[in-house]
């Protein structure tokens, strides 16, 4: 994903960020060429991002 690729390339610069990936249930569907969740639940784990979903939103945070 492009724009996962664009965020990591700037996290550093930021102190509390949080990321919101609204509809999270499609990603699991092949809905769009969305990836799959665990792409975007690696991606947190590689950067130390804490995760959660809440009402169908994947919420990425680092604080």
């Amino acid at each position: 994903m492009q724009e996962l690729i664009i965020i990591e390339r700037y996290l550093k610069n930021f102190k509390n960020i949080k990321i919101l990936i609204d509809d999270i249930r499609l990603f699991n569907i092949n809905f769009h060429n969305y990836p799959e969740i665990n792409t975007i639940v690696d991606y947190c784990r590689k950067n130390y991002l804490k995760w959660s979903i809440e009402q169908d939103i994947f919420v990425a945070y680092n604080n």
